[in-house]
């Protein structure tokens, strides 16, 4: 009796770590970066009449942009507003929700945080939903993208 009892503390003591850590478990997002911290984040979006691949290395309040989808290209920097790191946290926080869907576009995203060049943490989403816009998510890496597309035209 006295080891079945132990067994089944064992069990629920177990559950309560894993519950705890599910509920403490933080969302990566740019907005709560520190000194001497980046976070690379590899796009790429499938579809039946597009493949992109971009990645995304935030750091600072900045965010340099690459083109992945043949050779590694630099596109450029944009320089990051509190509106847009609070954008971006919306963001990351709808990538960290249930994103199950049957949609023929496909996301995956794929986050790394660095602190001084060391990993520290690393998540890999994908994102069947096609629901993104629905959920009133205002900051997109498609509108980053626009904006380093914007700057460059604009230097030239």
């Amino acid at each position: 009796m006295t080891r079945k009892i132990s067994i089944i503390f064992a069990i629920l003591l177990i559950t309560a770590c894993n519950q705890q850590r599910e509920q403490t478990k933080e969302v990566l997002s740019p907005k709560k970066l520190k000194a001497n911290e980046s976070l690379v984040v590899n796009f790429t979006s499938e579809g039946c009449f597009h493949n992109q691949s971009n990645l995304f290395v935030f750091q600072d309040n900045n965010v340099t942009i690459y083109d992945t989808s043949s050779k590694k290209k630099r596109l450029g920097t944009v320089i990051l507003t509190s509106t847009d790191k609070e954008g971006l946290k919306d963001l990351f926080s709808y990538y960290n929700s249930d994103l199950k869907g049957d949609c023929t576009t496909q996301e995956t995203i794929e986050i790394k945080q660095y602190k001084a060049e060391k990993l520290i943490s690393s998540k890999k989403i994908i994102d069947g939903t096609c629901g993104r816009h629905q959920r009133g998510v205002y900051m997109s890496f498609y509108e980053l993208l626009e904006r380093v597309k914007e700057k460059s035209v604009g230097e030239e």
